[in-house]
């Protein structure tokens, strides 16, 4: 049997049962952002009554105001991933590789990484299911670059990197201190980026060397959606990063006016998925 012929299966169409099947599991599952949203919403409430409201009020700005313009956006952020996904994984066209792709954007963006990584460095604990949820999203997001348009693991060495990427995510909940959003300072950015690095270079590699002209298509816009996610984490954040004292207080102007375009650019990563996979196939 030819390579052609034994990637036919996964390029079929879904049949429209299993479409739905997978969708109803997916929403109970994400279902388990809902204690990440109250949990942030508690977060918030804390940060401006014990950090910011001084601050808050010499602008003459609210409690509420803080909680909400920050709860708001996160959640429109979340919201855009898993819908995004849920209209991949509906659509009449879906094949098993895109329902991959809509599987991972789903589960990945219900434990999107801000709130998430707030919670977890500052409460010190989270649900375990919502730890295993989020550690899943995370691994099938990257696995999903590996794979991307075709299906195939190119190279294969990266099916390598999966297993370690799964076997490592998956130890997230059961030992603590290998979760990397526990973690403090730059690291978290560094070792999560790097994996999502891999993905970019792995569909680059894909672009030069064995992508058809749809698919280099598809490839220009899954590149351009997670790099302007990664490099706008990184621009938006680098004031931390360079200034580690300025926090809890003084910051309260830079995190107001950073969140908007941190959350733009994140918000390209779902969308140039979703053009990749609807508009091109």
């Amino acid at each position: 049997m030819t390579a052609n012929a034994a990637l036919q299966p996964i390029h079929a169409p879904v049949p429209h049962r299993i479409r739905q099947i997978v969708f109803a599991i997916l929403v109970v599952t994400c279902g388990a952002g809902i204690a990440n949203v109250f949990g942030r919403f508690e977060q918030l409430r804390h940060l401006a009554a014990t950090y910011y409201h001084p601050y808050l009020i010499q602008a003459g700005l609210s409690d509420n105001f803080y909680i909400w313009y920050f709860l708001s956006s996160e959640t429109l952020l979340a919201l855009t991933f898993a819908v995004t996904g849920g209209i991949i994984a509906l659509h009449r066209s879906t094949t098993y590789v895109t329902l991959f792709a809509a599987i991972a954007l789903m589960l990945f963006g219900v434990t999107v990484p801000p709130p998430m990584h707030a919670l977890v460095t500052l409460q010190g604990s989270i649900h375990p299911l919502l730890c295993f949820v989020h550690a899943i999203g995370f691994a099938l997001f990257v696995i999903f670059l590996y794979i991307f348009p075709d299906g195939r693991f190119v190279p294969r060495w990266t099916v390598i990197l999966s297993i370690v990427l799964i076997g490592w995510s998956l130890m997230w909940p059961f030992y603590p201190p290998l979760n990397p959003y526990r973690w403090t300072h730059a690291l978290p950015f560094l070792v999560l980026n790097f994996w999502f690095a891999t993905g970019i270079g792995i569909q680059i590699y894909r672009y030069t060397h064995i992508s058809s002209p749809v698919q280099q298509q598809q490839t220009k816009w899954v590149v351009f959606g997670l790099t302007a996610a990664v490099l706008g984490d990184f621009i938006t954040h680098i004031a931390w990063y360079i200034f580690p004292s300025l926090q809890r207080g003084p910051d309260w102007l830079l995190q107001v006016a950073h969140q908007p375009f941190f959350i733009a650019s994140q918000l390209l990563a779902p969308l140039a998925i979703a053009v990749s996979i609807l508009r091109f196939g």
